[in-house]
């Protein structure tokens, strides 16, 4: 997870990203990833909404429980590995 969070953000805290991916629902912004595991903002993460990194890491570790690590598309493409 240390090399994904590498991958992803080189562990910035204050990482936002996929700002390309950006939408609109409800009134609400979402598609952004923040922190340092880039967690994307979708409905019903709402409170992953957090450059805090204990938030951070408590949604990465929901996400992967749920999707394991095919959620982040730095293990898809191999680039994780880099940082191993």
């Amino acid at each position: 997870m240390v090399a994904i969070a590498q991958a992803e953000s080189h562990c910035r805290i204050d990482a936002t990203g996929d700002t390309s991916l950006i939408y609109e629902q409800n009134g609400r912004t979402y598609g952004y990833s923040v922190s340092v595991f880039q967690v994307r903002i979708l409905p019903g993460r709402e409170k992953c909404d957090s450059h805090d990194l204990a938030t951070n890491v408590s949604c990465a570790y929901r996400i992967y429980k749920s999707q394991g690590l095919i959620a982040w598309s730095v293990y898809l493409n191999n680039k994780y590995k880099e940082f191993l």
